[in-house]
């Protein structure tokens, strides 16, 4: 029996994809408000998925940086402060190196050269300095009490910024009771504690009582040492280092194989359980279902695992269930290293549940775990520390040499500064007296509430689902014209073809609602982009975002995601003027840009504004005659006058940058935007700033369309261009020289363009004034196409040429009428391309 892990991968590759646009979200949300309880809770869920996710299929690179970027965040998340701004830079750095871990992964490329120095960077801000015995002098002053000091509350607040706390009283100035005031202070203490906070910060506990009190905190001078009585108990020895693995067990039986390969599909199981249920635990340590659910996971494995002779998981298992079974009993509250305690048996349980079956399926010996050592040390530990039965000594195993500890240097003297800031997080945490309180950071699950449940559907499948329904819907087309032709023949009415109609415009609207997505994660990714620009750039910007909640087809929105950063870099580079020149022009030095998304007339309309300088007409035009794309003295409306920057290797940027400025980006976001059958347009006013609009289809699976008969034939026009038909009279078609044929349409002056030249389509009508016009718009541009007739509209099911011929240009691709025959969809930019390139100067026959 061989199981590919293959399918595991790619599903771990969709889920880090949602969950690194989560952490990036988040973290831009911090960099707001360092402080918020929930976006640190959500960002640490984030990396903790997809730190368990790479575990679970075999990487050990994301893990390792996605396993101390989550250590970041939980020592974030442990202190009231929340992140300061050096850390959440590390770790917006660390998320973009780890996108680029995951996708060199999925490529089955090597790892990025700069992951190691990253992970370094991110464990040095892990790990806390080593704690450093001090001396704290507490002196009153007498008057101190009369002030409303509490000299015990500070004193307490002390002490839990370190351990081994030891605390002297201090009454020599105590005078007889009969001279005692009792308003006046006349006692003083002396604490030694240990703590990783430096001296200044051990002051700042007394900084708001510095007019009331004297304090100084010096390190502690080393003390001798003392030989114990001999009726002193010794000290519990250190709990036993547990066994090493097993690492060279023999090839199992294929009975015994089979049995190991089905308890790890089950194991997985339990353990995605497990990691649900202590994601709900983390949010409410009180909620006894998760609780009771995590350990029944644990006791589950611990049992199979034992009797499989799978020791490292039956001890993780076991360890872990203790330290449950702890909690179960009040013992301890699974909170801060507890429960991070927990999430790492998951993970380890995880990975070793690859590891059998690996080894199960014949792909190699059992590896060796080197975390499997210090995890369940700290389990042992952690139980112990809340009480738990002593460890029994197990016969002396090889351990791994532990590295010799850094000797603390004692910092200098301090006295009364700064508030404290929050520490590391401290050891296992062991219960209070009183049962933990809620946590009011967040709203508490709702028990009760019907859960919203996902499927991931592969996306080749769901092609082929909407292909189907497509065929469906053609098939279902082309029986209601027989059966329309047979009921006039016979004189019947066929009463089920409206109903069949109904059904298979649901169904396929159904099929196409599958595909829609919303454009949140589009705009995401331009929200990080306007960060990174505006810092990169010296120039500050407020980005204003509405709409992202409108969805498109998922085939649009992977596609429309180049042209939107096309657009926002020119925007922020060209578009915004600098801060300073901003304040001359009477403008805030924050420039403002605009990403609007919404749903009008059937498309949906993407917005992109700024504030900033607006294009200049005169400097367009001259720049395009000095690059040759127009000649000198040519007549130009607004709209043509602009629309030449998506002219290939157009540019007015004085000198290229590394964000833009070599002329290539406007070119590509029209040619996506065409390809995607929309528009673009620009609406622009000098020194005010400009907004591009581009409007787009819902989907390209299907498209509403205008059916017209030309000669034989019978070819469909996007019904989102059509404007209106009309049969012009005999004196509004005129040529004009330099640019053909022209028709006057409600006082406005269009080309005219003759669709059988271009399509050398025989047996058309050729006089206009015995045809039909139909006015058709493409970016804010007019052009009217001589047609035989209408036939009506139609939905088409769009059938790509690209795919089953090659690209044509002029049509966008084709579709099957009901009749059975084949329609070919006209793109209108590309027909006004080809009247620009040859229909102006094709011969007109005579009428």
């Amino acid at each position: 029996m061989k199981i590919d892990l293959t399918k595991y991968r790619e599903t771990f590759f969709e889920e880090a994809a949602e969950h690194l646009a989560a952490l990036e979200a988040t973290l831009l949300l911090l960099e707001a408000d360092p402080a918020n309880a929930d976006a640190l809770t959500t960002a640490f869920r984030a990396a903790h998925s997809i730190k368990g996710g790479a575990d679970a299929v075999g990487l050990p690179d994301v893990t390792g940086l996605t396993h101390a970027l989550e250590g970041v965040l939980d020592i974030a998340r442990s202190g009231p402060a929340g992140l300061t701004r050096r850390t959440l830079e590390l770790l917006i750095e660390a998320t973009d190196e780890l996108g680029g871990l995951v996708a060199a992964a999925r490529a089955g490329e090597p790892a990025p050269a700069g992951v190691p120095a990253l992970v370094a960077r991110l464990t040095a801000a892990l790990v806390p300095p080593p704690p450093v015995e001090y001396t704290v002098r507490i002196d009153p002053l007498p008057d101190a009490l009369r002030y409303g000091l509490d000299p015990l509350a500070l004193i307490r607040e002390l002490a839990g910024l370190g351990t081994d706390v030891r605390t002297e009283l201090d009454a020599r100035r105590l005078p007889p009771l009969a001279e005692l005031d009792p308003e006046q202070c006349y006692l003083g203490w002396t604490v030694r504690l240990k703590s990783s906070y430096p001296p200044d910060e051990l002051a700042g506990v007394f900084a708001f009582a510095r007019d009331n009190l004297r304090v100084t905190v010096e390190p502690a001078v080393a003390a001798v040492v003392e030989p114990a009585p001999a009726s002193a108990a010794a000290p519990p020895p250190a709990p036993p280092p547990p066994p090493p693995g097993s690492l060279s067990m023999d090839a199992p039986s294929a009975e015994r194989a089979v049995m190991i390969s089905e308890f790890c599909g089950e194991a997985v199981e339990h353990l995605e359980e497990a990691d649900r249920f202590l994601l709900a635990l983390d949010s409410d340590p009180t909620d006894r279902a998760a609780l009771n659910a995590i350990y029944r996971a644990f006791h589950s494995l611990k049992g199979v695992a034992s009797m499989l002779g799978l020791e490292d998981v039956r001890t993780v298992a076991h360890e872990a269930e203790s330290l449950l079974n702890l909690a179960r009993d009040g013992k301890v509250v699974l909170r801060g290293p507890a429960v991070e305690l927990a999430f790492a048996s998951v993970d380890a349980l995880k990975r070793h549940m690859g590891y059998a079956r690996d080894w199960a399926t014949g792909k190699g010996p059992m590896p060796a775990d080197p975390t499997v050592h210090g995890l369940v040390t700290a389990l042992r530990q952690a139980c112990e520390a809340a009480g738990g039965m002593p460890w029994p000594t197990p016969d002396p195993v090889p351990a791994p040499t532990p590295a010799p500890a850094p000797v603390p240097t004692a910092p200098p003297a301090a006295s009364v500064a700064a508030p404290p800031t929050p520490a590391a997080a401290p050891a296992p945490e062991t219960p209070a007296p009183a049962p933990a309180a809620p946590p009011t950071g967040g709203a508490k699950p709702r028990r009760g509430t019907a859960e919203k449940e996902t499927v991931r559907v592969d996306k080749d499948r769901l092609d082929k689902l909407v292909d189907t329904i497509g065929e469906l819907v053609i098939a279902q087309s082309m029986a209601q014209e027989e059966l329309l032709d047979l009921a006039r023949r016979t004189g019947t009415a066929p009463r089920t073809l409206d109903e069949l109609a109904k059904i298979a415009r649901d169904l396929q609207e159904l099929s196409l609602s599958l595909r829609m997505v919303p454009l949140q994660g589009t705009f995401q990714k331009l929200t990080r982009l306007v960060r990174d620009l505006s810092k990169k750039m010296g120039k500050p910007v407020d980005l204003e975002v509405h709409g992202e909640e409108t969805e498109l087809d998922k085939t649009v929105v992977d596609q429309l995601g180049d042209p939107l950063l096309h657009m926002v870099r020119n925007a922020i580079d060209h578009g915004l003027e600098p801060a300073a020149d901003r304040v001359a022009a009477g403008k805030p030095a924050a420039g403002r840009v605009g990403l609007r998304a919404y749903h009008q007339g059937g498309s949906v309309y993407i917005e992109l504004s700024d504030d900033g300088r607006g294009l200049d007409r005169d400097r367009i035009v001259r720049k395009a005659v000095e690059k040759g794309i127009i000649p000198d003295g040519a007549k130009l409306t607004d709209a043509e006058a602009y629309a030449l920057i998506f002219e290939p290797g157009f540019s007015t940027a004085a000198a290229v940058t590394d964000v833009s400025g070599r002329g290539v980006g406007m070119d590509v976001v029209r040619r996506n935007v065409e390809a995607l059958q929309g528009t673009i347009q620009i609406n622009t006013r000098l020194g005010r700033g400009t907004t591009f609009t581009i409007r787009l289809p819902l989907t390209l699976a299907i498209m509403d369309g205008l059916m017209v008969k030309l000669g034989g034939e019978v070819y469909v026009l996007p019904l989102l261009s059509v404007v209106e038909s009309f049969r012009p009279q005999p004196d509004a078609v005129r040529r004009v020289a330099g640019r053909g044929e022209v028709v006057t349409a409600r006082g406005e002056v269009v080309p005219l363009l003759r669709l059988y030249q271009l399509l050398n389509q025989s047996g058309a009508e050729t006089d206009p004034g015995r045809g039909l016009v139909v006015l058709v718009e493409d970016q804010g541009k007019r052009v009217a196409v001589l047609v035989d007739e209408l036939l009506g509209q139609m939905q088409a099911v769009v059938k790509s040429l690209d795919a089953n011929y090659q690209r044509v240009e002029g049509l966008a691709g084709a579709t099957i009428l009901g009749d059975g025959r084949v329609a070919m969809i006209l793109d209108v930019n590309g027909l006004a391309r080809l009247h620009r390139l040859h229909g102006s100067a094709a011969a007109v026959p005579a009428a």
